[in-house]
């Protein structure tokens, strides 16, 4: 997530030269997005041709990585840093819950305030709303509208919790700092008129980043999981499975709204000087209670897993799991009960082809849009893997694979690259060590919506002190090797031998220096 910050953080030192105009960022994020569910991706069964668009005509980032989870997630995107620094790591904050994004974090909506832009959110926040200075207009957004929790229902926007046998609910849809009870319809549709809306009003004279974070395709927060329109359920009635229909509605409803953002940008003739980036906070909820049945083939196991580093093409997971969790999760998700659809014919009649027909005079060139979607397409890899013999990380040992040629990790190289495991290793074990640990997850019973007209309002002043115990960092999950301390050993002697081996030259040459100048005459 932190390699889009650091892109947009290189946009702002542009921004500040006075010579460029200041381009309008649209910044979209989909919710538990599975990989395998977009049709660029190479997806026959979901069709997604405006988010196609956009990948075809711009530029894919096949090797963008984030967090599992959402406030980890969101927090590396807007601060850059790693969550582990923050405290941010681990499971989402709940509602319930007295926890934020410490307001000592400077963010990116703040920056750009700062150089001029009219900043929005719409959608959701996800990063604490306990008391008011974690809300979104007091860390650098002009206005708000949307949800401040990790979800909500699609249609009454409430959002309900349960902390053992203590159930809160109540609504969490505001504008800026004031609910909204009269809005009526698909949370969707709703954040999708609200973004056409501010297109279409916003001051041309002032640059503009809107940042849209949809609810799309992550569950309700109800107690009603998949809540997909009737329209958008038959628009996917070839898919065999019923909740992966469901959920398959969810991610085109997501993609018509990325056409109509697009259309409204046309339309007041800002896409000329506009960045349109498109990204997922995780991929799909592939197993558990807040499955979604998203499918993230050819990648293995689902959006939360245990610690892993990468360096190069190479990627290393330590940290024991069950061999269910490192699984192939959604092949049975991808029949087709009926015919699907011809996907050119699809593609060229989307809501962005035509934007970029009409207003960009780009006319798709189906051959290279061919070559992207080969290239992007994974779902071979996993073709001649056997899923029984699949790397499981212990505590003995983690697995090592190579993204380049191995993306659906099926081979392990743990045990034929033992140097490069340690060095790996030993940068993990860094990375544990400065662990900022995180609060507890404990319930407030202040924060009861039924206390506050059934509504998830901020419960506490910004400087009142409560007590919160930290969770004790977890120990690193793999054990030590005897290899491993002798190629730290071996590491130090050879830094040891080569800062000694410098000093002895310097001392040297400056001895002949000065033995050279007596001698000259």
């Amino acid at each position: 997530m932190s390699l889009i910050f650091y892109v947009l953080a290189s946009l702002v030192v542009l921004i500040k030269c006075e010579s460029l105009p200041k381009p309008n960022i649209v910044f979209i994020v989909a919710d538990d997005l599975g990989w395998s569910d977009v049709s660029f991706h190479g997806s026959d069964q979901i069709m997604t041709p405006n988010i196609d668009m956009l990948a075809y005509q711009g530029i894919i980032i096949p090797q963008y990585y984030t967090d599992t989870r959402g406030t980890p997630a969101r927090s590396a995107l807007f601060t850059g840093k790693y969550p582990l620094r923050m405290g941010t790591q681990g499971i989402s904050i709940a509602s319930a819950e007295d926890r934020g994004l410490p307001t000592t974090e400077v963010l990116l909506p703040q920056y750009l305030q700062e150089l001029g832009y009219a900043t929005h959110l719409i959608g959701k926040w996800g990063l604490g709303k306990s008391r008011e200075h974690y809300l979104p207009t007091n860390r650098g957004f002009d206005t708000f509208y949307g949800f401040s929790g990790s979800s909500v229902d699609y249609y009454t926007y409430n959002h309900v919790e349960t902390w053992n046998e203590t159930v809160f609910y109540g609504l969490d849809f505001f504008n800026n700092l004031e609910p909204v009870e009269d809005q009526r319809g698909h949370l969707t549709e709703v954040l999708t008129d609200r973004a056409v809306k501010l297109i279409r009003n916003h001051d041309t004279s002032v640059p503009l980043y809107l940042h849209m974070s949809h609810a799309a395709p992550h569950v309700g927060g109800g107690f009603v999981n998949l809540q997909t329109p009737e329209d958008l359920i038959a628009a996917n009635d070839h898919i065999a499975h019923s909740p992966r229909r469901l959920y398959a509605g969810l991610v085109t409803g997501l993609d018509r709204s990325i056409g109509h953002v697009i259309s409204a940008l046309a339309e007041r003739e800002l896409l000329n000087n506009t960045i349109v980036v498109l990204i997922s906070d995780n991929g799909a909820a592939s197993t558990g209670l807040n499955r979604n049945f998203g499918s993230n083939l050819p990648l293995r196991a689902q959006k939360a897993r245990l610690g892993k580093v990468r360096e190069g093409n190479y990627k290393i997971i330590i940290g024991k799991v069950e061999p269910q969790q490192s699984n192939y999760y959604g092949m049975e998700l991808k029949k087709s009960r009926i015919p699907g659809f011809l996907y050119e014919n699809v593609l060229l009649s989307s809501d962005t082809a035509r934007v970029f027909r009409e207003t960009l005079f780009i006319n798709i060139d189906l051959e290279m849009a061919a070559t992207k979607r080969n290239y992007s397409d994974l779902y071979r890899h996993i073709n001649n893997t056997d899923a029984e013999r699949l790397c499981i990380p212990t505590n003995a040992k983690g697995c090592l694979f190579d993204l380049s040629v191995d993306p659906a990790e099926s081979k392990d190289l743990w045990d034929t690259h033992p140097q490069f495991v340690q060095h790996m290793v030993l940068r993990l074990r860094a990375y544990w060590a400065a662990i900022n640990p995180r609060q507890e997850p404990t319930l407030d019973p202040r924060a009861n919506p039924a206390l506050h007209d059934f509504i998830w309002l901020p419960w506490l002043d910004n400087l009142e002190n409560v007590s919160k115990p930290l969770l004790a960092i977890p120990n690193f999950p793999l054990q030590v090797s005897v290899g491993e301390l002798q190629y730290l050993v071996d590491f130090n002697l050879n830094a040891f031998k080569e800062s000694l081996t410098s000093y002895v030259k310097s001392s040297a040459d400056s001895f002949i220096q000065n033995i050279a100048k007596l001698f000259s005459f």
